[in-house]
């Protein structure tokens, strides 16, 4: 809570008295008198509806219409704005409540006047993400965020220190969430049971929960329309899903009557040790499981001093047998301020099936199933005569683990059928489908056409058991007909989750021969050769390791009559006590076995 005197807070128990506003527009100034009337809005918070946030970063919102002429016209983008709350005291005397710092994002000049929406600083921290690793403690990874998006910090290192997991150095990978700055400060005031705000003075703020009370708010002090839920918010439990193997983790305290608090995939936490990471989720449980809050909304008289996190003691009223709020959401209207704080019924909450639980923990991991698909297309015509098959398709793909791929192809056909003096043929076709060289029996698509273009659609999907390089190919039969694919008549692909970016060379290397017709036989009478046939030996060759073992016989250095036994010692051509003398060679030896037996330093 923003520190006010005691007069200010005696002020508070008397009737709504006039409010001042002044502020600073760049280098000008204004007041109440500036503002057009009821247009002004101040809003912030740092938590969302039906949980207590970890890690929360919102960016404050500041609205207002001025009167026209205040500053020129092409100069209100980037401006900064000062604004802060008065009241009379009863000394006659004012006293001023800051209520934060923006920046004009946009400028609409209107009739009434210059309708501006401006943010404070915690949208400076919406750029790229561009560090592939980092590692750090909370207060060097925080100010490395604020260096690099040009904010300031508010907390000391020795306050930092004493948050959960405060001292801790977190390593973050290039494979994890994080896109923007923003989602950094997320992460890691999670992994610390806090959260992120832009504090009045327009620095970056961390704060975290608690159970201690600020002040009281009396039935006089707040509108009759307040509310107040019947249960009160707590956890006994949080969830860490790993991204490596999905799997979700729980980690409770007590009888885990209460919340669960979902922690999801992140990136600070998903190192190390299985000791270390519950070591941290148990401080981060530890830091939440004192929380007990009731969620409410109410208006109240003066509440300008109010700060996110702030913990409020409503009594009378509705409140009856006094209810223990936190601040997570207040908006000003220029008048009076709206105030709330936000929960979960732990008696509905747990009846979740763990399965739902654990489904709600994987929603913010399914970035890292990206979908990677493989594309084929024909570069040469295809012909396929009556009787004959030939493959039409060759994609060959690389997964990072089994997984389920899925075949799609569109092919432009135009089919000719067989004609003779007998009969009308009709042009079957039959597709077979071979994975790693066999042939996929249980699925063969048959069509009939008649003569003309046709449109084929091909689907078929098939589980790929391990990691490996692996081939699909596509064949295709004529019966009763032929038909042609021109180039760039088959558009193909392969995709699914888990396959790799990019598939590596399996060693397969493929050859193509045609051959020419030839007559081949007697001079006169001789037979035209058809269906020949030529044979490849294809077969994968194993790299037979090979090592070489030296072993280093057991040899004496040093005095001729002190020595030691070489352990593992490298000959490096020394011959004599002489020639290492001369050479300048230094010879340390502790604590080794000597002739005798005993042990010697040396």
């Amino acid at each position: 809570m923003y520190p006010v005197s005691n007069e200010y807070l005696s002020q508070m128990e008397h009737p709504e008295k006039k409010r001042l506003l002044r502020g600073t527009i760049g280098a000008v100034t204004f007041t109440e008198a500036d503002i057009v009337k009821d247009t002004l809005t101040i809003s912030n918070q740092c938590s969302e509806s039906g949980e207590v946030k970890l890690g929360a970063v919102y960016t404050a919102l500041f609205e207002c219409t001025f009167i026209q002429g205040l500053i020129e016209r092409e100069k209100w983008k980037g401006l900064r704005i000062e604004i802060a709350e008065g009241i009379y005291l009863e000394n006659g005397a004012t006293e001023f409540v800051p209520l934060g710092v923006f920046f004009v994002d946009e400028a609409i000049h209107g009739e009434k006047g210059v309708t501006i929406k401006a943010y404070d600083a915690m949208i400076s921290f919406e750029r790229d993400f561009a560090i592939d690793t980092t590692y750090g403690t909370l207060f060097e990874l925080a100010t490395l965020a604020c260096r690099e998006c040009g904010v300031n910090l508010e907390n000391t290192k020795e306050q930092m220190n004493a948050f959960p997991n405060g001292t801790e150095e977190f390593m973050l990978h290039s494979e994890n969430d994080v896109e923007t700055w923003r989602d950094f400060l997320f992460w890691l005031g999670q992994a610390c049971a806090a959260f992120w705000t832009i504090n009045r003075n327009g620095k970056l703020e961390l704060r975290s929960y608690g159970m201690t009370v600020k002040n009281t708010v009396s039935r006089e002090l707040r509108n009759k329309n307040a509310s107040f839920y019947d249960f009160t918010t707590g956890y006994t439990g949080v969830t860490l899903t790993r991204a490596d193997t999905k799997e979700q983790v729980v980690f409770t305290k007590g009888e885990n009557d209460k919340l669960t608090y979902d922690l999801g995939t992140n990136p600070f936490l998903q190192y190390g040790s299985d000791a270390e990471r519950e070591k941290h989720c148990r401080a981060i449980l530890e830091e939440i499981s004192v929380l007990e809050y009731v969620p409410f909304a109410a208006r109240v008289l003066h509440g300008s001093m109010y700060d996110l996190g702030d913990v409020v003691r409503f009594t009378g009223g509705r409140a009856e047998n006094e209810k223990i709020c936190c601040v997570m959401y207040w908006e000003y209207d220029g008048k009076y301020f709206d105030l709330e704080g936000f929960g979960s019924d732990p008696a509905t909450s747990n009846a979740k099936t763990k399965a739902d639980k654990a489904i709600q923990g994987l929603a913010s991991s399914t970035k890292t199933e990206t979908v990677q698909y493989y594309l084929f297309t024909n570069a040469e015509q295809i012909h396929i005569s009556d009787g004959e098959q030939k493959k039409i398709i060759d994609i060959r793909f690389a997964s990072n683990k089994a997984t389920t791929v899925i075949f799609n192809a569109e092919l432009l056909l135009e089919v000719e059928s067989k004609v003779d003096e007998a009969a009308f043929y009709d042009a079957k076709c039959t597709i077979y489908y071979r994975y790693n060289d066999l042939y996929l029996d249980e699925h063969k698509p048959k069509e009939v056409y008649t003569d003309g273009n046709h449109i084929m659609h091909l689907l078929y999907y098939f589980e790929v058991q391990s990691a490996l390089v692996s081939r699909l190919e596509v064949l295709m039969e004529m019966d009763g007909g032929s038909v042609d694919i021109a180039p760039q008549g088959i558009k193909s692909s392969v995709y699914g989750q888990a396959l790799a970016v990019s598939d590596a060379w399996d060693g397969t290397i493929t050859i193509r021969q045609t051959l020419e017709r030839r007559h081949i036989g007697h001079p006169i009478k001789h037979v035209i050769g058809k269906g020949i046939r030529e044979a490849v030996t294809t077969a994968f060759q194993t790299p037979e390791p090979w090592q070489i073992t030296d072993t280093i016989p057991i040899m004496r250095i040093g005095h001729p009559t002190k020595h030691v036994i070489g352990v593992g010692i490298v000959d490096i051509g020394m011959e004599s006590w002489e020639e290492e003398k001369e050479t300048g060679n230094v010879i340390h030896v502790i604590n080794e076995e000597t002739e005798d037996g005993k042990h010697e330093k040396v």
